[in-house]
């Protein structure tokens, strides 16, 4: 089996930051890919689905904890699915990479990505794959990044976002192949 999962944060005001580039990505993989509809397991702290994409089974979650506590809910459904990090996929925002751009990394630091610190605190290795999502802006980065985050993409971002949400799929279809 292998995970993915989404990082960003649960509340409906966040919906649509660049914090939560991982929710929408994993909303995206469960309308094109004909997942059943994302539902709440509160044992594993998530709204998840389970599916088969490429031959393989695939759970894909959203963590209902804060982006800083995403290891919780990373750590609950490996260790209930007996899942090695190794078979884990975790999409998330990322600050040093211009808008629209995607890089695939495995077995890597957090770069101080509090998300990723979380999971890989809870985990007890960096030895799964990451999706990183750019979100920095033209204009370079922002002094006050943790306000930049999680503020709402432009209207001009919102347009570009189907197109980067499909090159994410795309890269997750390529590290899905990749995996036995």
């Amino acid at each position: 089996m292998i995970a993915i999962i989404g990082l960003g944060n649960p509340e409906e005001k966040y919906e649509l930051t660049r914090h939560n580039v991982g929710f929408l990505a994993i909303n995206n993989i469960a309308s094109t890919a004909s997942f059943p509809p994302l539902s709440l397991n509160k044992t594993l702290l998530s709204l998840q689905s389970q599916s088969m994409l490429h031959g393989k089974d695939v759970i894909i979650m959203n963590p209902q904890t804060y982006m800083n506590k995403s290891g919780k809910a990373a750590k609950a459904i490996l260790s209930y699915r007996k899942i090695p990090p190794s078979s884990l996929i975790v999409i998330h925002d990322d600050i040093d990479i211009p808008f629209g751009e995607a890089r695939t990394v495995f077995n890597r630091g957090s770069a101080g990505h509090r998300g990723i610190d979380s999971v890989i605190q809870e985990l007890g290795t960096q030895a799964f794959w990451r999706m990183r999502i750019g979100v920095l802006p033209a204009t370079g980065k922002p002094q006050d990044t943790d306000k930049f985050v999680l503020s709402r993409f432009s209207s001009q971002e919102q347009e570009e976002l189907p197109r980067i949400l499909e090159k994410i799929r795309e890269e997750i279809d390529k590290i899905l192949e990749s995996l036995e």
